[in-house]
C-alpha cells in the first residue's frame, strides 16, 4: 500500500459555548476536503469529550504521518519514498519496503556510586568508558550481522546511536518477520509499534534542532492560520541554515553489493540528504 502521508491537512476548531477543540483532518484529494475531514472529526471529537469517553480511536499511532510532504521519489514511475518534515522540523525518509533500523546507545553506567563519583573529577577517563561501551555496542550489532547474513545492511552512527539500512531485499513493516528483526536487534519499541501499524520505516536525514541550539518550532503542521505559519516559516530559515552545518550520520560498514535498484535509489538519497560524504561536520 501507498506510504500514507496524505498531501492535504487542514486544522479546525470546534466550539460550543465556553468548551472547545481542535483537531486536524487530512485527503489525499484537495485542500476543502481536509477541511471538511477536520470539521467532522473536530464535532466527533468534541461530542466525545463531553461524553467522558477515552479517545481510543484517536491514537496518533494508528491514524495517517501528518507532515508536510517535502518531495515524492520515484523508480520507473512508481513510488518508493517520501520526504517529509516531521513535527520538530527535520527532514525524515519515509519508505514502504526499505528497513531501517534505528539502536539507541545505552545510557552511560559508570559501575556503581563511586566509580561515579571518581568520574565527575576526571572527564577525560569518563569520555573513555563512554567510547568503550559505545564501540561494545558498534562490535554487539557487527556480531548480530555476521550471524545473520541473509540480512545484509550497512551501519551508521548517529549522535546517540546506531542506523542500519538493509540492503539485501525488499522488507514489510508489517510482517511478523520484520518486528522480531527489530526487537532481536533492540530498536525503539515505539518506533517498532509505528512501523506496523503505519506500514512505513522512516529515517531522519537532517538535525534535530536542540542539538544545534534551536528552540523546538512555535507551530505545528497543519497551521491554524497565517500567524502561526509566518511564525514557522521564520523558525524554518533559521533551521536550515543552522542545520546546513552538521550532519545525521555517517557511515561506519558499508556491506555487501546493492543488486535491488529501487534501494540503491534510496540509499543513494538517504547518503546525500544526511551530508555522508561531509566528515568534517558534527553529528546532530
Amino acid at each position: 500500500m501507498p506510504i500514507n502521508i496524505p498531501p492535504f491537512w487542514a486544522k479546525y476548531e470546534h466550539r460550543e459555548g465556553k468548551d472547545s477543540v481542535i483537531v486536524n483532518g487530512w485527503s489525499t484529494r484537495s485542500q476543502s476536503e481536509a477541511l471538511e475531514n477536520a470539521q467532522k472529526r473536530a464535532k466527533k471529537v468534541f461530542d466525545l469529550v463531553l461524553s467522558g469517553k477515552k479517545l481510543g480511536e484517536y491514537d496518533y499511532s494508528t491514524l495517517p504521518i501528518r507532515e508536510q510532504i517535502l518531495e515524492t521519489v520515484t523508480h520507473d514511475g512508481k513510488q518508493i519514498a517520501v520526504i517529509s518534515r516531521n513535527r520538530y522540523g527535520a527532514a525524515v525518509l519515509n519508505t514502504e519496503k526499505v528497513l531501517f533500523a534505528d539502536v539507541d546507545f545505552k545510557p552511560f553506567s559508570a559501575g556503581g556510586i563511586f566509580n561515579a563519583i571518581a568520574l565527575l573529577f576526571n572527564a577525560a577517563k569518563k569520555k573513555e568508558l563512554v567510547e568503550a561501551q559505545r564501540n561494545a555496542e558498534i562490535a554487539r550489532i557487527v556480531s548480530w550481522g555476521g550471524k545473520n547474513y541473509d540480512h545484509p545492511f550497512r551501519l551508521y552512527r548517529t549522535c546517540a546511536g546506531l542506523r542500519l539500512l538493509f540492503t539485501g531485499r525488499p522488507y514489510d513493516p508489517k510482517d511478523n518477520e520484520t518486528i522480531r528483526l527489530l526487537e532481536a536487534l533492540g530498536s525503539d519499541p515505539l518506533y517498532i509499534r509505528l512501523t506496523k501499524n503505519q506500514s512505513c520505516f522512516r529515517a531522519r536525514l537532517t538535525a534535530k534542532p536542540w542539538r544545534i541550539a534551536l528552540d523546538r518550532p512555535p507551530a505545528v503542521f497543519p497551521f491554524m492560520n497565517n500567524r502561526d505559519s509566518g511564525k514557522y516559516r521564520h523558525w524554518l530559515d533559521d533551521y536550515l541554515a543552522k542545520s546546513e552545518r552538521y550532519r545525521a550520520c555517517e557511515l561506519i560498514g558499508e556491506g555487501r553489493r546493492i543488486e535491488d535498484p529501487e534501494i540503491r535509489k534510496v540509499v543513494e538519497l538517504h547518503d546525500r540528504m544526511c551530508r555522508i560524504g561531509d566528515k568534517e561536520l558534527p553529528l546532530a
